[in-house]
């Protein structure tokens, strides 16, 4: 690794760090709102492809909502399916079910966008609300959105809730996933919201205002569409995603390497398409318009996963080491390293304390060095991935069975709470 690559890792690193100086400034000013009656009639739309196993559970957390039952309709996207998802579903009294079938226009983006035309006519709707059929949402989710959108611009309201992880405790790799989406979900959307940054759509927890959707429709010919969505709000309609740090979702994530695989390859094929597609121009065009959420944007898409900022800075020290072991003089890069070092791991522990990573997930950074690897394997194999289409797999086996336990046990109305993982989509 030359100088100028080292200049560039300690440069991203420290970046980083800015966020969570940020981050915990926003998480010590966050406003306190007043106790006042929701306005907001919010529709949710919940798209799902073949989930009878977890569409239950995701219904009955939805049924425990704390909001006025009549500003709020649930709608499931039956896309696609092939099993009993639409009939679970239609069994639940304030859910109606979108039933879609298009062979050649198989992907969530695709749902959504076709659901979100059936309904943009339906005068008693405000705001679509957009959540994972694998995911439990909190009580409050939606007087928490309301809140926040009261306090913005009402009409072209975008927001992102705090998406964290449901089964953080069960393994070493949920663990570390939990805390790895503590830095992404929650410090850098603190910081943004700080700075006045877009905080971007993470495609679980999502509130968009329906005057927004008719300017910029929701496009489905991407793994990553919430992504693509949200760098088209600035591009063209100069809109910021706002966060909302307490209106929480959680989803279930694999425990296992193989649950876990078709998953990653998923998002490192979105990732590297966007990356190609998007960085450059977005970049440029914050530069000479002196826009710093371009810019920022740009940096988001460009910096590398942690698991590749780790193992830049492992390559660098070892070729310090071995620079050293001949005579080569090499002060300058070993002062870089070691401030490097210190600034990232600075990060990664202050951000898990900000953005509430679990006990656990400090102990399973252990793993890490393991993860990364198993990650640049995946990402080569994700390369050249077809892009658009429902990314389907099987459910670990243990949730058909904590699933049905739940279901059957559980009398009280509450929404089951799952012991074992399933297989997130996204």
């Amino acid at each position: 690794m030359d100088l100028a690559s080292a200049y560039v890792v300690l440069s991203i690193t420290y970046f980083l760090l800015l966020l969570l100086v940020a981050a915990a400034a926003g998480l010590l000013g966050r406003k306190r709102w007043a106790d006042e009656q929701p306005i907001t009639r919010f529709c949710m739309l919940i798209p799902a492809h073949n989930e009878e196993l977890v569409i239950s559970h995701t219904l009955s957390s939805v049924s425990a909502i704390r909001y006025p039952p009549d500003r709020l309709k649930v709608y499931v996207i039956a896309d696609n399916c092939t099993d009993s998802t639409a009939e679970i579903s239609s069994k639940f009294d304030s859910v109606k079910v979108l039933v879609r079938n298009a062979v050649d226009q198989k992907s969530k983006g695709y749902a959504l966008n076709w659901a979100i035309d059936q309904l943009k006519n339906d005068i008693d709707i405000d705001t679509f609300v957009i959540i994972d059929a694998d995911t439990s949402i909190n009580p409050e989710f939606l007087t928490a959105m309301d809140r926040s959108r009261r306090a913005h611009e009402s009409g072209h309201f975008v927001a992102q809730g705090k998406y964290g992880v449901a089964n953080p405790n069960e393994s070493w790799r949920t663990a570390l996933m939990a805390g790895a989406l503590s830095l992404v979900h929650v410090v850098r959307p603190l910081a943004r919201e700080l700075l006045h940054l877009s905080v971007g759509l993470k495609g679980n927890g999502m509130c968009i205002d329906r005057p927004v959707l008719d300017l910029l429709p929701w496009r489905g010919d991407s793994l990553t569409e919430d992504i693509y969505y949200t760098l088209d709000l600035l591009e063209k309609h100069d809109l910021l995603v706002h966060f909302v740090p307490s209106a929480v979702v959680e989803a279930l994530m694999p425990t296992t390497a193989a649950g876990a695989a078709s998953q990653r390859k998923r998002w490192e094929g979105g990732r590297s398409s966007i990356l190609s597609r998007r960085a450059g121009g977005i970049l440029w065009q914050g530069i000479i318009q002196l826009k710093p959420s371009y810019i920022d944007a740009a940096i988001d898409l460009l910096a590398p996963p942690l698991a590749q900022l780790a193992a830049a800075l492992f390559c660098l020290i070892s070729l310090i080491a071995l620079a050293s072991t001949v005579g080569v003089s090499v002060r300058i890069q070993e002062y870089l390293a070691g401030y490097s070092i210190l600034a990232f791991g600075a990060y990664v522990l202050g951000g898990f304390l900000v953005g509430g990573a679990p006990p656990l997930a400090y102990k399973a950074l252990l793993y890490a060095p393991f993860f990364a690897l198993w990650k640049a394997a995946i990402r080569l194999q994700s390369k050249g991935h077809a892009d658009g289409e429902w990314i389907r797999t099987a459910r670990e086996q243990s949730i058909v069975s904590a699933v049905a336990d739940d279901n059957s046990n559980d009398n009280s109305g509450n929404p089951p709470i799952l012991t074992k993982s399933a297989e997130s989509k996204n």
